[in-house]
């Protein structure tokens, strides 16, 4: 695997993806690092792009939206790999998934934005799309809109009580308020997961 970058690159993703007891994977994540690093600098571009991406964060660790941003131009410029057909398809899905996902932080604004409580908290962060951001970290597959909108919504109501909380909260006032939060988060998330 030494001549072979494109290879040894999938190994090192591969690797990544072993438990903790596969010592075997755990010394080819170690040598694909080592091997990948020394090499980076005398690849050309693109396959010298892809491997210093990857080796920045495993692409199974980063969130699948953005991978797909920023793959896509890596992949384009990549003309041994790049077959043009998938290339269309990649970038087509990017769009259409995109327009879905602005309607989506739309409708999360507007809706929150109609709410009371946003005008009385002004000290409170307020931050609807960075919380349909977290959500869409969650369920990025397309067909997760309404457990990713009940997500965001959760999380943008969640924030101005964070706020709350941590600026004018006291601990006998608050000891309770936590342990009613701890049981709706764990009575909202197993009801997701049920539906």
């Amino acid at each position: 695997l030494h001549d072979d970058v494109r290879a040894l690159l999938a190994l090192y993703e591969a690797a990544h993806l072993g438990t903790p007891k596969e010592q075997f994977l755990i010394k080819a994540q170690k040598q694909t690092i080592s091997l990948l690093t020394s090499m980076v600098g005398h690849l050309e571009r693109p396959l010298a792009d892809k491997v210093r991406h990857a080796l920045q964060t495993p692409s199974f660790r980063r969130m699948k939206r953005l991978e797909a941003r920023l793959y896509i131009p890596l992949y384009e410029e990549d003309k041994e790999e790049c077959n043009e057909l998938v290339l269309e398809l990649a970038k087509i899905d990017f769009y259409l998934l995109q327009r879905i996902h602005r309607e989506e932080v739309r409708e999360i604004c507007e809706w929150y934005h109609g709410l009371e409580y946003p005008r009385k908290l002004f000290y409170a962060r307020h931050r609807p799309t960075e919380a349909y951001f977290w959500a869409l970290g969650v369920y990025y597959e397309p067909q997760y809109a309404k457990a990713r909108k009940l997500l965001a919504k959760f999380i943008a109501t969640i924030t101005p009580y964070d706020d709350t909380f941590d600026s004018y909260g006291i601990w006998e006032e608050l000891e309770p308020f936590a342990h009613v939060m701890g049981r709706f988060v764990i009575f909202t998330s197993f009801n997701t997961q049920s539906n």
